[in-house]
């Protein structure tokens, strides 16, 4: 079922990283010189995260009719969570499981309880802040609400 798939297609986990600097390099560095580097590194944009609740807001899949869709991007949403778990709710359904996250790979794999013990993987974009979840089917583009 489509339903099924969009829900699973709907997840996502962030990439972290830390671009501090050591102490013994911020200590080298003159007062002022220390002051930029800490505005530089606050002005950087923002890490990205798949944790929280999104919303489709662009669908491209084989196999689904503009009405589904429409239907899917209004009622479904994911939320997942930061100790690995996922959640989809359509309407007065929901499933649930849980997911990983490979950094390097850009590879989400989701185990949705629902289905059974069968892994799916996605790739992970970003396009500003959708996030693009693509698989053989197709790509979803969320947004975080």
């Amino acid at each position: 079922m489509k339903v099924l798939l969009i829900s699973v297609i709907l997840v996502l986990l962030s990439a972290c990283g830390d671009n501090k600097k050591t102490g013994k390099e911020e200590a080298a560095a003159t007062d002022s010189t220390a002051l930029a580097k800490e505005e530089t590194r606050v002005a950087e944009p923002e890490e990205k995260s798949i944790t929280g609740t999104w919303k489709p807001v662009e669908m491209n899949l084989r196999d689904m009719d503009e009405e589904n869709k429409k239907e899917t991007m209004a009622n479904v949403r994911i939320e997942f969570t930061a100790e690995g778990k996922f959640f989809g709710y359509n309407k007065d359904k929901k499933q649930e499981g849980t997911y990983t996250w490979d950094e390097k790979e850009n590879q989400l794999t989701v185990v949705n309880t629902a289905r059974g013990d069968k892994p799916e993987k996605f790739r992970i974009a970003w396009e500003d802040d959708l996030l693009l979840m693509t698989n053989e089917e197709g790509t979803v583009k969320l947004k975080k609400q």
